[in-house]
């Protein structure tokens, strides 16, 4: 992807991070902090991952340290009082990173920079992106089944649902391209045309899933006739999820 489009793609992430931390404060549900610091050091990493600022260490610690953080939220969103396999995921992701930093900083150096060890960095950031974002998708797909017939649940909450499991499968769908894209990023290739498409898609669907615009909001709930007291609320869902 351009490097441009990067930028953009950082700002935003950077933004819903803001959002996401201004979130907590309102709603109390101090797991969206350790989302918030997924997020930023996923801008971060997106930004030295290629085109002229390509810095591979910088780049892979900040995005692996992000999926530390994102298996963290995922365990206290979805499982906090449950068992789950967060320890053996994270288990699973110490030695994939310790061998991505050493090839990156291999890389970096200059020892070696030809394709094969840089195509072996972004294999490992995808075996990592699937650990992560695998469990976070099946996670949630697991959840929206249970709620998705809730007549209590305002529609939009549901629509937040769907919108996360379209980021997170888009997320997933990047760990596919990436290793096979090109090492020249501004080169014309499809892969990098298919990512440039899929990272459109998750921007908006992150942007719209944690920045709802109130307009939004509420046509989405244009047809919910349900008493206020009797509404279930997004805060009082996500505490029932961390107990099932």
């Amino acid at each position: 992807m351009l490097f441009g489009f990067k930028i953009v793609f950082a700002v935003i992430q950077w933004i819903i991070a803001l959002a996401l931390i201004f979130r907590v404060k309102k709603t109390k549900l101090n797991n969206l902090y350790l989302l918030a610091f997924t997020l930023f050091l996923e801008g971060i990493g997106t930004m030295f991952l290629s085109g002229s600022l390509t810095i591979l260490l910088i780049a892979f610690i900040t995005l692996d340290i992000a999926v530390w953080s994102h298996l963290i939220f995922i365990k206290l969103t979805f499982y906090k009082d449950r068992k789950s396999p967060i320890s053996i995921l994270l288990a699973l992701t110490i030695p994939v990173t310790i061998v991505h930093w050493i090839l990156s900083g291999i890389y970096d150096i200059g020892l070696n920079t030809s394709f094969l060890l840089f195509f072996v960095a972004r294999l490992l950031y995808s075996i990592l992106t699937y650990i992560s974002y695998g469990w976070m998708a099946y996670s949630l797909i697991k959840s929206y089944l249970k709620i998705r017939n809730n007549k209590m649940l305002e529609p939009w909450v549901k629509a937040r649902y769907l919108l996360v499991i379209t980021y997170v499968l888009g997320k997933l769908l990047i760990g596919i391209l990436l290793p096979i894209s090109p090492k020249d990023q501004l080169a014309l290739d499809w892969s990098l045309m298919a990512m440039a498409f899929v990272s459109l898609i998750i921007l908006v669907s992150q942007f719209l899933a944690w920045v709802m615009p109130e307009g939004l909001r509420k046509w989405l709930n244009r047809n919910f006739t349900v008493q206020v007291e009797e509404i279930f609320s997004e805060e009082e869902l996500l505490k029932s999820l961390e107990g099932e």
